[in-house]
């Protein structure tokens, strides 16, 4: 991605710093504070002056680049390559007391759902992995429904069909994650073991989202147990009412455009393409619309 606009336009830099920070798709230096500073070595087209000339030009701005030596803890074996860093700062962890809010349980079972997240998402949907950090759970959702015959009850007793087989393959390969299938009932067994809530899977609208839970003492067992529940019906209701939102609006633009593509559907909606794909479907089979012609040249016809 190549960025046009940005607001270091009027910094003075060297014309080459200018255009990497463009090429590898930065608006803002405020950016950079996403990426442990060893990442930048690899930013295309960046070399050893350029590297030297952006630390400058960041400690002139104010904006403190962080390390990877600012996570890793040596003494109790707690190691994170650079993208594992982008998530840790996008989460809120950017030193390593913030890294001891977290037991070492909580943080091998947030690695291993990051490492999952990456490997299972669609990369046909235009969305990114979001990680969500609140005071009682981290949310992290990937682009992309479930495929067809996995259910989460298959996969909870460990059923796996991988999206990305080749790169489910190089994480085994390197040790990031352990072979197909053991991921989420490892991830459960672990959060009985050390005595955390279970997890919570969902699938929604194009999307899937893993929630899990912090540990709770004694005294807010209660209250977290019944915020969970209100959560989850909460979540179930707001996601019905969206749905049916998103169907209406859907079937009105088909009405409006016959010819438009689901692509077009999704980009005018601001819906993952996988979304509205999952919703024509259910339209289709319920006999609400029907497509004539090709994908790219039909047209749609609304039944009542």
């Amino acid at each position: 991605m190549y960025a046009e606009k940005t607001d270091y336009d009027d910094i003075e830099m060297s014309s080459r710093l200018r255009n990497v920070l463009r090429r590898n798709g930065f608006e803002s230096l405020e950016e950079l504070r996403e990426y442990p500073k060893e990442h930048f070595i690899k930013f295309r087209n960046m070399g050893q002056a350029t590297l030297q000339e952006l630390y400058q030009i960041c400690e002139e701005q104010g904006i403190k680049l962080r390390s990877v030596e600012d996570l890793n803890d040596k003494e109790h074996g707690v190691r994170f390559d650079d993208f594992l860093c982008m998530d840790a700062f996008r989460m809120g962890i950017k030193c390593k007391d913030d890294l001891r809010r977290y037991s070492l349980e909580e943080l091998e079972n947030i690695r291993e759902l990051i490492a999952n997240a990456v490997a299972h998402r669609s990369y046909l949907e235009p969305g990114n992995i979001q990680v969500a950090l609140y005071d009682d759970r981290l949310e992290i959702t990937s682009p992309g429904m479930l495929l067809n015959n996995v259910t989460i009850e298959k996969m909870i007793e460990g059923y796996s069909r991988p999206r990305n087989p080749a790169i489910a393959r190089a994480f085994a390969y390197m040790k990031i994650i352990e072979k197909w299938g053991t991921g989420i009932p490892r991830l459960f067994a672990a959060c009985e073991e050390y005595g955390l809530p279970k997890p919570e899977l969902i699938d929604f609208d194009g999307d899937f989202r893993v929630n899990m839970y912090r540990k709770r003492d004694a005294n807010t067992e209660t209250n977290t147990e019944t915020n969970i529940e209100t959560n989850t019906e909460t979540n179930i209701e707001t996601n019905t009412e969206t749905n049916t939102e998103n169907v209406g609006r859907i079937i009105r633009l088909m009405g409006e455009q016959p010819s438009i593509t689901v692509k077009m559907i999704a980009q005018q909606l601001g819906l993952s393409v996988g979304g509205v794909r999952y919703h024509i479907n259910k339209l289709k089979k319920d006999g609400v619309v029907e497509h004539i012609g090709s994908s790219k040249k039909g047209t749609w016809v609304i039944h009542d």
